[in-house]
């Protein structure tokens, strides 16, 4: 099944958007929209240069537990930030080839890979990691 995603500071899927074949989307900070949070009812995370970004949790970011077993997985096979991330700095890495990987982290989700994602009318499509060890063993 094939995962797009379209990054935007609202919390529904416009017709449009369901019709150019996005299935979910990415919430970004309140505020500015210049900051990942989560998708839907799912936690997200993004490998940059072979290091597992995710968002740190907020009244906004679902502390779930599908987020806690899999980040608690991760740092035993690779390095993890729990930081910000922008949309610019996600775009830009996947742009430059740094960007390996996204998925989704939710209960009813469990672990589901991002394909790409769309950001102002552009598709970016993220490289698949070199050594998916980890990445197989854990979703």
């Amino acid at each position: 099944m094939r995962r797009q995603v379209e990054i935007m500071g609202v919390r529904f899927i416009p017709p449009s958007l369901q019709d150019e074949g996005y299935h979910q989307f990415i919430w970004t900070d309140g505020k500015t929209h210049e900051y990942m949070e989560e998708s839907g009812t799912m936690n997200v995370m993004f490998v940059i240069d072979d290091v597992l970004i995710t968002p740190p949790l907020s009244d906004s970011i679902l502390a779930g537990i599908t987020r806690k077993v899999f980040w608690s997985l991760a740092k035993w096979g690779m390095h993890v930030e729990e930081r910000k991330i922008s949309v610019k700095e996600l775009v830009a890495a996947i742009g430059a080839r740094q960007s390996a990987g996204s998925v989704w982290a939710g209960t009813a989700a469990t672990i589901a890979h991002i394909e790409l994602i769309g950001h102002e009318g552009k598709d970016y499509q993220f490289r698949q990691l070199k050594n998916a060890c980890f990445q197989s063993g854990v979703y």
